[in-house]
């Protein structure tokens, strides 16, 4: 009987170790479908460089780097210290998409204070190919970002966003990650501000109006 039926913990025969080669500094990492398969694929993204890298599952059981995307370079923008990487769908509106869209990503980008919405592409199929292209400039937040959390918060069916600010304690929020929705969150996204004396623990309530 091995030591983890002893102690009630996963022995490292039930989660045998693999490893391989992503890059520099890898510093977050999200799962989802990006490349259409049965499994999913993992997006890396690293705190020196303005990208990120896709890895999926061979049906050896054995991961490779499957593609690598770097964030478009928008005159006079920065989008550098990826920290943080969310995902989700954010375009599932039935009345402009007739079909499911391939899984899209948010990049946090720490020290430019903004975050970088790619989404993902189909090839001719329509299947996910692995690829992104980002929805125009990235969207300014608060100081030092440094979390993402993807969501819908209000039940609309839509995709919200939260960013965790630490560098001045806030957390912004959009309301419904919607195309159209996410252009208004461009031009002032709501936030939540963390008193000195409770940021342990505090709540942002999900029942009341996203405020300003």
């Amino acid at each position: 009987m091995g030591n983890g039926a002893l102690t009630g913990l996963p022995s490292s025969t039930v989660f045998p170790e693999t490893s391989f080669t992503v890059g520099a500094n890898p510093s977050a990492l999200v799962a989802n479908k990006f490349t259409g398969g049965t499994l999913p694929d993992l997006a890396v993204v690293f705190d020196d460089s303005e990208g990120q890298h896709i890895c999926n599952p061979e049906e050896s059981r054995q991961w490779k780097l499957r593609s690598s995307h770097a964030i478009a370079d928008h005159a006079g923008t920065n989008e550098t210290g990826q920290v943080a990487i969310g995902t989700g769908v954010f375009r599932n509106d039935s009345k402009k998409f007739s079909t499911t869209q391939p899984p899209d990503v948010v990049l946090v980008n720490s020290t430019s204070n903004n975050i970088s919405v790619l989404l993902g592409q189909a090839d001719s199929t329509g299947k996910a190919d692995g690829t992104f292209t980002e929805l125009g400039l990235p969207i300014r937040v608060g100081t030092n970002p440094s979390s993402v959390v993807v969501a819908d918060f209000n039940g609309d069916g839509f995709l919200d966003l939260a960013v965790a600010n630490q560098g001045d304690n806030s957390i912004s929020l959009s309301k419904d990650m919607g195309m159209e929705r996410l252009r208004n969150f461009r031009a002032r996204p709501s936030s939540c501000r963390i008193p000195a004396r409770s940021r342990s623990r505090t709540g942002c309530d999900g029942q009341r109006k996203f405020s300003d």
